[in-house]
């Protein structure tokens, strides 16, 4: 583009058998204003529609020649620079792959706290379910042990009906002078008829609030008052029966009087048996709730002595 003036100076000062007007010297005439602008070639004047076309010829092709040679210049790179293109493009090929790893990496992220969160929750119920699963566990095992008292009171209760009709009777009066040597605190026995009967009150057995738990010192009279009996009458059926008092059918109920004296008499032959101090074939539990009270006075100590444990020597053998 800057060699065009220069280009139309060459022009003008070829074609022109005069000076180019913008050179016109004062006092020459220019040739522009004369009514005929001769271009010459070879010695002859060209007409001027001719002109007008060189001119314009030769314009086009000195525009175009200036403009290749700038596309040229601009088109040829050094080493450098086109190294510079190429980290360039390196550089950005990179940062497309870094953008897209992110993105990969954001959702594997989201992946994986969705995918903790769900553990979390699965640990949580599976606690759940081992707490659930240990107290079902607990009350299965509370169970059994209540079905494994049951089923041995009702051979218990089997087996003394069973006895019952093979028991043969013995009179009482051959062993009714029999002392018992029991020291332990408490124990009283006497005479009924053909039966003789041994009576530890509750206090004496049981713990406090305990209803049918036998205490320490509980288990040291039945030891004793077991032994004597085993010693003395080692072939008589025994009874064990459990009583409450009044006050206790006052506050609860008669059924519920029943139930207590029952699991206080079976506590006690359980304890007898287990520890093998007398035999389970020789023994009748029953509970007979506040029926047969020792003392009707009604004081709160006749009620208390009411609420009892005896022992009942029948005159059946039991062998």
């Amino acid at each position: 583009m800057f060699l065009r003036p220069r280009v139309h100076f060459l022009i003008f000062r070829f074609l022109s058998k005069n000076d180019h007007p913008m050179f016109v010297q004062p006092g020459q005439s220019n040739p522009f204003q004369s009514s005929r602008i001769r271009f010459v070639t070879d010695g002859e004047v060209m007409p001027h529609w001719q002109r007008v076309g060189v001119i314009l010829l030769l314009t086009i092709f000195s525009f175009a020649g200036g403009c290749s040679s700038l596309t040229g210049q601009r088109s040829e790179l050094t080493p450098a620079e086109r190294r510079n293109e190429e980290l360039l493009a390196q550089i950005q090929e990179v940062t497309v792959k870094a953008e897209s790893l992110d993105k990969l990496n954001e959702k594997h992220q989201n992946d994986l706290a969705q995918a903790t969160r769900a553990l979390q929750k699965t640990e949580d119920d599976f606690g759940a379910s081992q707490k659930q699963l240990a107290e079902m566990t607990n009350k299965v095992a509370s169970l059994e042990a209540e079905l494994a008292n049951s089923r041995q009171s009702i051979q218990t209760y089997q087996a003394s009906m069973h006895r019952q009709s093979t028991m043969t009777v013995v009179p009482n009066n051959s062993f009714q002078n029999q002392q018992l040597a029991i020291s332990s605190p408490g124990v009283s026995y006497k005479v009924d008829g053909d039966y003789i009967r041994v009576s530890i009150p509750d206090s004496y057995l049981f713990q406090v609030g305990g209803v049918w738990q036998l205490s320490t010192d509980g288990c040291k009279t039945l030891t004793e008052v077991g032994n004597q009996l085993r010693l003395n009458f080692p072939d008589q059926e025994i009874g064990i029966e459990g009583h409450t008092n009044q006050l206790y059918v006052n506050t609860q109920s008669r059924l519920n009087a029943h139930e207590v004296s029952a699991k206080k008499a079976f506590a006690v032959a359980f304890y007898l048996i287990n520890n093998s101090i007398l035999e389970e074939g020789r023994l009748r539990v029953s509970g007979a709730g506040a029926n047969r009270p020792l003392d009707i006075s009604g004081t709160t100590e006749a009620e208390l002595n009411n609420s009892r444990i005896e022992f009942v020597i029948y005159p059946t053998t039991w062998r």
